[in-house]
């Protein structure tokens, strides 16, 4: 088998199992993050040597940088920093972006339509307008008000938050259901 098949079944799996985790906890779990991370690279180097190890390491990096600064502004969890990271030492680094993208598309699709449930169409607006400006305004680049795991633990979670673990499945699984570049 290739390494490009394996990868896939792998990050499928991995997908799955932490959409199912996002989406009844809100929560990515070290115990599938941190293993599938250590077998990308040791898969890497297994099947094509240390270019191989290089282009999982790359893949696992871009994974970290996409997330990284979105976890900073509280936008998503580290769990979700730690899955893409690990789903990266799989894919390498432009898949993972191409995951990341639609991941993103997904992620948006539905904080729009939670928000239209809601009856806040002006609430939208406003925060992307706000968001917009924050990530302009590198002096306006600070620590949320709200911290991630407070959002969790509110009783009205399911109506405020996008569990990105499950979006970054429909992502991956979009991809490969349109054979986007040959997904692998």
């Amino acid at each position: 088998m290739e390494f490009a098949s394996i990868a896939l079944v792998v990050v499928a799996a991995v997908t799955m199992i932490a959409a199912v985790t996002d989406l009844v906890a809100f929560k990515i779990y070290n115990v599938l993050t941190f293993p599938t991370l250590l077998a990308g690279l040791v898969a890497g180097a297994a099947f094509h040597g240390f270019g191989g190890f290089a282009y999982s390491l790359s893949g696992a990096m871009v994974g970290f940088a996409v997330l990284v600064f979105f976890c900073a502004l509280g936008g998503v969890g580290p769990g979700d920093v730690k899955l893409f990271t690990a789903i990266g030492a799989w894919l390498g680094p432009m898949l993972t972006l191409e995951v990341f993208a639609a991941a993103a598309i997904a992620a948006g699709i539905y904080a729009v339509v939670l928000t239209l449930m809601r009856g806040g169409l002006t609430i939208v607006l406003t925060d992307l307008s706000m968001l917009s400006y924050q990530m302009a305004t590198p002096s306006q680049w600070r620590r949320p008000r709200v911290k991630i795991d407070e959002e969790v633990g509110r009783a009205d979670r399911r109506s405020r938050l996008v569990p990105f673990g499950a979006m970054t499945c429909v992502g991956f699984l979009t991809l490969v259901l349109l054979n986007l570049r040959s997904v692998i």
